[in-house]
This record gives C-alpha cells, sequence and structure tokens, in this order.
C-alpha cells in the first residue's frame, strides 16, 4: 500500500531535487526524482535513507524490489509457500513479489493506490500465466483498515464508493482477512501507523500462521520484536540480511 504513489507526467517537470545522499544508489528512483519532483518533496533524511513529505499524500514511492533481496527472502520463507498459504503484498506495485511468490502455487493478492502500477502488474502476472494465482486489488490499505475495524464492531462501515475504478473495499478485506504471509516495502512513516493494527493481528492469529516480511524497515516496536521477531535470528541479524521477518 502506498496512500498515494506518484503518478506519471507528460510535461511540467520541475528544477531537480537536491541529493540526499540515499537516492544515488538506487538509479531507478533517482530517475523518478527527477523526472516528477513535484511528487517528491524532501524532509529530514532518516538514518540509513531519506524521507518523504506527505506532500500530495505521496508516503512510499514506487521502487521495485530488488532481484537479489527478494531471493534472500525466498530461501527463508518458501518453506512458509504452500498451497495453502495466501501472500499479501501491500503496495504491490509491479507485482514482482508476487509473481516470485506465485512459483511455489500459493495463492496470491496485491494491494496497490496507483491505477497504473495495479494494471502493469495485472499485465504482469497474464503475461507470465499466473493470472490464475494472482489478484491484484486497486485500493488504500487505510480505507480497508477502516472497514476491517467496523466489523469487528458489527458491520462493515457504510461508505460510498468512489466512481474511480478501485475495488470493493469489501472485496479487499475479505482478501487481507484470508492472508497468512504479509509482504511489506513501505517507508517507516507508514508502517509506523500500521503498528497497532499489525500488533493486534499479530496476537490474534494462531502460532505459526501469520507472517510479516518487512523488505529494509521494519515498525519501531520494541514489543512487536520481543514477542514476534521470528528466531533464530535477532534484529542485527535481520537488518545484516536487509529484511525482517516477525511471526504468531
Amino acid at each position: 500500500m502506498t496512500h498515494r504513489h506518484h503518478q506519471m507526467h507528460d510535461s511540467g517537470i520541475s528544477t531537480p531535487l537536491q541529493s540526499t545522499g540515499g537516492e544515488d544508489d538506487d538509479p531507478e528512483l533517482a530517475k523518478k526524482m527527477r523526472l516528477y519532483p513535484q511528487d517528491f518533496l524532501l524532509v529530514k533524511p532518516q538514518i540509513g535513507t531519506f524521507g518523504f513529505a506527505w506532500a500530495r499524500g505521496v508516503v512510499s514511492p514506487f521502487v521495485s524490489s530488488k532481484r537479489d533481496k527478494m531471493d534472500n527472502i525466498f530461501a527463508v520463507i518458501g518453506s512458509l509457500l504452500t498451497g495453502s498459504a495466501v501472500v499479501m503484498d501491500v503496495g504491490c506495485g509491479d507485482g514482482a513479489f508476487l509473481l516470485e511468490a506465485a512459483r511455489f502455487g500459493c495463492q496470491c493478492y496485491g494491494l496497490e493506490i496507483d491505477a497504473a502500477l495495479a494494471e502493469l502488474a495485472r499485465e504482469k502476472a497474464k503475461e507470465q500465466k499466473k493470472s490464475n494465482l494472482v489478484q491484484i486489488f486497486e485500493g488504500d490499505l487505510f480505507d480497508v483498515l477502516s472497514d476491517l475495524n467496523a466489523e469487528e464492531e458489527g458491520g462493515f462501515a457504510e461508505r460510498k464508493e468512489e466512481d474511480s475504478g478501485r475495488d470493493s473495499h469489501a472485496l479487499v478485506a475479505a482478501a487481507v482477512k484470508a492472508s497468512t504471509v504479509f509482504y511489506f516495502y513501505l517507508l517507516p512513516a507508514v508502517l509506523d501507523k500500521l503498528t497497532p493494527w499489525l500488533f493486534s493481528r499479530l496476537e490474534r492469529a494462531r502460532p505459526g500462521h501469520l507472517t510479516y516480511i518487512f523488505n529494509t524497515w521494519a515498525p519501531a516496536s520494541a514489543e512487536l520484536e520481543t514477542r514476534f521477531l521470528a528466531p533464530p535470528y535477532d534484529r542485527a541479524e535481520q537488518s545484516k540480511r536487509g529484511f525482517f521477518l516477525f511471526q504468531s
């Protein structure tokens, strides 16, 4: 999920942003920052990365998951991706992670707020003949969480669906509820907003039934780490490998 990805622009390129030092390590992201500077308003850099303001709702710009990072992740979680597993990529972008997960034969869902990226992910799934396993929803996770919270209190919140092509909130919420493995490649500010929901879901899950994978950053929660950081790796080891794994 991203609260709002950048949108492609054909013209109106503004003055390039000054470098923060972090984007130089990622040519793909640096290019996007040069082309669409209005979507990337820089704020004070965080340790080990760089931050983005919530200008125009942008919280997690699209950056495709790196091949070597995905290889490392799947080497660890491959045994979890049985036919009964259900994978949800929150902010799936072009669907790269889901298409890899589908190789294991598990059902895969992606949630993406950017219509163009959602359609690109669907096209890739079709090209790779994985449409039967990979389903992409267009929607905002925070809207979905509102519906899930309302359901727990006695029924879905009454909500007029926007005529924007987005999928039914109830449909997406059902996919979220069914998912057993969640993948997040989101900036820390977004993860911090999600932490209460992530924690409560882990608390209610059966032991070994729910897994969270965080690419690069994990929620800043000592309670989460104390209770759910997957053994035998401590935070230092998980950080060295470039991702974090939490399990009920």
